[in-house]
């Protein structure tokens, strides 16, 4: 077998293993779809919130004041919500892997957004 054969092609494997096993902060175990997230952050369990509509960018977000606050709110944007969930200031119960936000939207003070995965949610009772 040609040496520059073997060579090149262990220098490919050897650059296909690295790309493969690159180690950036995001969670291996989720299935990014069209979006771009930021690092993994932590997980929120049945979390009350409010959805809304963001004219701007055109996306749906759940809305969530902090609990101890009176005017501090989380902002967070579903890769994917259902049909049955987009409409306006309905109330819902939703649990999720959150996300730093890549993109980077006009906000008022007291506002922070997120991405989520959402692992449920439902219409609050």
């Amino acid at each position: 077998m040609n040496k520059k054969f073997v060579v090149f092609a262990l220098m490919f494997v050897t650059v296909f293993v690295m790309q493969a096993c690159s180690n950036d902060d995001k969670d291996p175990d989720f299935p990014i779809a069209d979006v771009e997230l930021g690092n993994y952050i932590g997980i929120i369990e049945d979390q009350v919130g409010t959805v809304n509509y963001n004219e701007t960018i055109e996306s749906w977000y759940i809305q969530c004041v902090v609990e101890g606050t009176i005017d501090e709110i989380n902002a967070y944007y579903p890769v994917e919500l259902k049909e049955e969930f987009k409409m306006q200031r309905q109330t819902v119960v939703f649990s999720g892997k959150v996300y730093e936000m890549k993109e980077t939207l006009p906000a008022m003070g007291g506002l922070t957004n997120f991405r989520i995965q959402l692992s449920s949610i439902a219409h609050a009772k």
